[in-house]
């Protein structure tokens, strides 16, 4: 199955792509609700090489470079990973000169139509910084319900939202 919305195609990390991961999540204001700063060259090498070997385990799941189509250059990335028979989680992150342009709320809808089209999954999960007000509002918007509070391994309160598919 091809991942795609109306303006942008979903494409599988490949070890070929660890360039355009890094310039993503080495950006500051980019992880500033990820993980509040941005890690290391060897961090992010390290968590490319998890991920491309966690594509490799599914045809759907994982994690995507997300292109726009008119230009296919890459502008962000989603996650789409299963945890368990039941469920996934997902997420986006975007370059700044792509926010506040309803490519968030794109990738999410196209993450929500792939499970209810091509999975057996029966909900939908996705974590977010409690201070990030546009990730809030966007989850509000597709239906998702707040579910529970999770403290991370460094301290960090994150809050976990879910929707039924």
């Amino acid at each position: 199955m091809q991942l795609k919305s109306e303006r942008l195609l979903f494409k599988k990390y490949s070890e070929d792509d660890l360039s355009i991961y890094q310039s993503l999540m080495m950006n500051e204001n980019v992880v500033k609700y990820i993980s509040g700063r941005a890690p290391t060259f060897d961090a992010t090498k390290k968590r490319f090489e998890y991920i491309v070997n966690l594509n490799a385990q599914h045809a759907l799941f994982g994690f995507y470079a997300v292109l726009e189509k008119t230009k296919l250059q890459a502008i962000g990335l989603a996650k789409f990973v299963r945890m368990d028979e039941n469920e996934a989680e997902i997420g986006y992150a975007l370059s700044p000169e792509y926010w506040r342009k309803g490519y968030g709320n794109e990738i999410t809808k196209a993450l929500i139509n792939c499970s209810k089209n091509s999975t057996n999954l029966k909900r939908l999960i996705a974590v977010i910084d409690p201070e990030n007000e546009a990730s809030f509002q966007l989850l509000l918007k597709n239906n998702f319900l707040f579910s529970h509070s999770l403290q991370e391994q460094d301290g960090k309160i994150s809050h976990a939202f879910t929707l039924s598919i």
